[in-house]
């Protein structure tokens, strides 16, 4: 043990290193507050991998053309660590996007409260939080929008979500239903708010929602 650590040292720390980067969409997810900071963090990520792939790659071309069994033993070392850390990464974020669901992070963190989304505090700012409505938002989606998977109508979704608010420069009247949410928080630069946009056909059923800044 002591002679594969001495041995791997530098991958074990470059690993150790890369995982808790790579690990950011998941604290995103269950704790939103840290989702601006681990944002960027996020963003370096992708920088990351695409280093470390063009590096894996620089190493395993440099293991061929080496004749020194010393430095293609160390360049196999390094290949496979940065391989496994790539496979590692794209885990980790597939399992990131698989718990976002397509909507902002925090969105499943409370389930659906007709009371508590009624408020009209429930999409004002809290400090270091999300609001109440970003929280339950997947929620909302499930069990207002598409209940056991089937589209609501306009008159349905109204009743539990209560009367659309008014903001001419993000729906059609008449056309669409829109709901402030909270501050943005999927953005480095939060200066809007966001809504959720619900949009219905000609005959009133449910055809789509966009979560979008004002």
């Amino acid at each position: 043990m002591v002679m594969f650590l001495s041995r791997y040292r530098y991958q074990l720390v470059l690993a150790v290193l890369l995982l808790v980067v790579l690990a950011q969409p998941l604290a995103m997810h269950f704790s939103p507050r840290l989702s601006r900071a681990a944002l960027m963090v996020w963003l370096l990520q992708f920088v990351t991998l695409a280093g470390l792939a063009l590096g894996a790659s620089l190493a395993v071309l440099g293991s061929w053309l080496s004749k020194t069994p010393s430095v293609r033993e160390s360049l196999r070392r390094w290949t496979l660590t940065l391989a496994l850390l790539l496979v590692a990464g794209v885990g980790l974020s597939g399992v990131a996007m698989i718990l976002k669901r397509g909507l902002p992070y925090g969105s499943f963190l409370l389930p659906f409260d007709q009371t508590t989304w009624c408020d009209p505090a429930s999409s004002g700012f809290v400090a270091g939080d999300l609001t109440p409505r970003q929280k339950m938002l997947g929620g909302v989606v499930r069990t207002v929008l598409k209940p056991g998977g089937r589209a609501a109508s306009r008159e349905a979704i109204l009743a539990q979500l209560g009367p659309s608010e008014d903001d001419a420069a993000l729906a059609s009247p008449g056309q669409e239903l829109i709901y402030r949410l909270g501050p943005e928080h999927e953005s480095l630069f939060a200066i809007d708010d966001d809504w959720l946009l619900i949009r219905f056909d000609e005959s009133g059923q449910f055809q789509g929602f966009q979560i979008r800044p004002d």
